[in-house]
């Protein structure tokens, strides 16, 4: 939340009559801002944009900013036409000489936010929320009420969903940090109000609500509500379950215990639904044998592909150079942008979309270092069956030796599967068996039992499973900054955390460490955006003073040489900036699961946050320690970039294996 509060008082009498009103929120911390003896008349012309650029002399966006006003009809305009701009309207309805005959002709709820309040119940506008005691906001079941008709209109309405899902989106989110704070008795009544509504035929609210649960209270079976409802149906089609897998994958991703919840059978038979529904679509391919294969050529899919700074688009890179510069081949790279496409969208929690750069759709090579690498994106939204259809076309007229599929989770690529071998490389949650239909699977670590019944119960051979280190080749170094540049200090002990996600994967307990550290004397920089919210920094006190968020910054390498230790917080991710500190000699510390802890091995892994924060002081204070570590971290960081050895390996172990035919 921003400390920057500010109160816009617009009365039509004296400022004086509500003294006792503009002088609580100035206890709260609030600017106030009167203006009285307000016209009633003109009250419609009224525009706040100007009046606040006027009083702040900034851009009122960096404000959290209320409007109050004792005329109820400029009240219900002022909400209507800026009820997503401003933080709340409040009707001052203490006094009842200006309360004209008015009502919102808006019977749409997804227009009006839950932030409209009046000082005393309030019967004239249906659709407000009743506030009866002016305080900080509070839960209310009215809101939670006006959230779950909102919620039921976008499921509905496919319009309203397009046009209105982040507002009601933000009435969830809202729903959500408003339930930490209740009792458990309150909060058991709320799940049970929300659970009620499944009650209801409407598949797409169920799911809706059912992905809100999960968020919150992290419980599998709202994971399972949802898989249930995605597999079952008979109103949803191909695209609908796979937007609904991908977004179920993302939530995973940032979030363990969500992860954990989704996992199991249901999320394979949603796929397994997805992947028969579009082999209908696009008809039969016969798979060609090896020796009608062109030895020569070969194909790399990825699902995502962006910039360099980006961990897939580089892996995908690193593959197609030493396919081209070490094994003589020729390679054609395919970004079939299926990953968290918008295409089947439905309603759910928190929907994640991901980037696309649509000018790559215009490319036919892709330059990287010395060569040029023949490329293909659609220029649709994916998985699009006509565009399925004509990369299967691709595949069946060049006839490539195989296919390398980067990550998985790829419909296009597992149907080519049929048609030549395709090679499925794990590429993130702790390098498990990915999810494909393809004829080999690669994992950076030991396979386990588990791993091997995984791969036969797809109806694999347990041989199809390969153990291959997963490599990384950094972007280059093109800056060298100093601490003063980035406004830290220079003779502090600096812990960096990194990711694009971290708003969302940093937890309470993470924070706790950090506060800790920061009272031991380090200091706390994050790099790929972090925002300390006003909450945090009132109860992390030494955090907040031993912080700063550096941003998204295109040269990490040159970063990362600013800072003394790598800090990874409970999640899967983070594999690629755990290997670009070692290579900068940068010691790492992870908890002994999830990405980073498979690549750097149990030399910069802890059991728990405890064992954690004693590591983290001895870095701080044990300088031979710290020296030691270094030195291990550069020599493991120079084992996995070694991609010319280790891909070439896996390269030749696919090629001799009885199963490539």
């Amino acid at each position: 939340m921003n400390d920057k509060k500010v109160l816009l008082a617009l009365y039509h009498d004296s400022a004086d009559n509500h003294m006792n009103i503009l002088e609580r929120f100035d206890g709260w911390k609030y600017q106030v801002h009167v203006f009285d003896n307000v016209d009633i008349q003109a009250a419609g012309d009224i525009e706040l944009k100007p009046i606040l650029w006027k009083i702040l002399k900034e851009n009122p966006k960096k404000y959290e900013i209320s409007i109050i006003s004792d005329i109820e009809k400029l009240i219900l305009d002022l909400h209507k036409k800026h009820s997503w701009d401003y933080n709340s309207f409040i009707f001052d309805n203490n006094t009842e000489v200006n309360q004209c005959t008015a009502k919102s002709n808006n019977d749409n709820v997804c227009e009006l936010n839950f932030n409209l309040y009046s000082l005393k119940k309030w019967e004239k506008c249906n659709y407000s929320n009743i506030f009866n005691q002016l305080a900080d906001f509070e839960f209310s079941f009215s809101k939670l009420t006006n959230f779950l008709n909102s919620a039921e209109e976008i499921s509905d309405d496919y319009d309203e969903l397009l046009s209105n899902y982040y507002k009601v989106d933000y009435k969830a989110n809202k729903i959500k940090e408003y339930i930490l704070d209740l009792d458990r008795n309150t909060i058991d009544n709320i799940e049970k109000t929300i659970c009620e509504k499944f009650n209801a035929a409407n598949e797409l609210l169920k799911i809706y609500l059912s992905s809100f649960l999960l968020n919150t209270f992290k419980k599998s079976e709202y994971a399972e509500m949802i898989l249930n409802t995605a597999i079952n149906s008979k109103s949803l089609d191909a695209n609908n379950r796979f937007f609904i897998r991908y977004q179920l994958i993302s939530a995973g991703f940032t979030d363990i215990n969500i992860s954990n919840a989704v996992r199991g059978e249901l999320q394979k038979q949603l796929y397994d639904k997805v992947f028969e529904e579009f082999s209908q679509n696009v008809g039969e391919y016969k798979f060609i044998p090896k020796k009608k294969r062109n030895e020569d050529l070969v194909f790399v899919i990825t699902s995502q592909f962006l910039t360099l700074e980006h961990g897939p688009t580089k892996t995908a890179l690193d593959r197609c150079y030493s396919l081209i510069k070490y094994m003589n081949k020729r390679v054609i790279l395919i970004n079939t942008a299926e990953l968290l496409t918008a295409r089947g969208i439905v309603a759910m929690n928190n929907i994640t979309f991901g980037s696309n750069i649509a000018e790559y759709t215009k490319l036919d090579k892709f330059p990287y270092k010395d060569i040029e690498v023949p490329y293909y994106q659609p220029n649709c939204a994916m998985p699009d069956v006509s565009e399925c259809i004509n990369i299967l076309n691709l595949v069946k007229k060049y006839k490539p030796y195989m296919i390398f599929n980067i990550g998985g989770n790829s419909v296009v690529a597992d149907l080519s599967s049929k048609i030549v071998p395709t090679v499925t490389i794990s590429t993130a949650g702790g390098y498990a068996v990915p999810p494909s239909k393809g004829q080999f699977f690669v994992i950076g670590r030991k396979p386990t039992e588990n791993d091997y019944n995984q791969v036969i119960s797809q109806g694999n051979k347990k041989e199809a499973l390969i153990e291959s280190l997963f490599t990384f080749d950094l972007k280059a170094q093109e800056h060298e900054y100093t601490r003063k540049e980035f406004t830290v200090p220079e003779d502090k002990f600096i812990i960096a955390m990194i990711g694009g996600r971290l708003q969302r994967e940093v937890d309470e307990e993470f924070l706790d460490i950090l506060d800790k550290l920061a009272l031991k004397g380090a200091f706390i920089v994050s790099i790929g955006g972090y925002n300390l919210s006003e909450r945090h920094q009132l109860k992390y006190i030494n955090l907040k003073d031993n912080f700063k968020d550096l941003g998204f910054q295109e040269d990490i390498l040159a970063c990362i040489e600013q800072v003394d230790l790598y800090i990874n917080p409970n999640r899967i991710g983070g594999g690629t900036s755990a290997v670009e500190a070692m290579y900068k000699s940068k010691p790492v510390l992870a908890l002994n699961h999830g990405d980073v802890s498979i690549l750097v091995e149990d030399e910069f892994t802890v059991d728990d946050y405890d064992e954690m924060l004693e590591v983290a002081d001895k870095y701080i204070n044990d300088r031979n320690f710290y020296d030691d570590k270094s030195k291990k971290a550069k020599k493991r960081a120079a084992e996995l970039m070694d991609t010319k050895k280790h891909f070439r390996n896996l390269y030749n172990t696919i090629e001799s294996s009885p199963l490539f035919k």
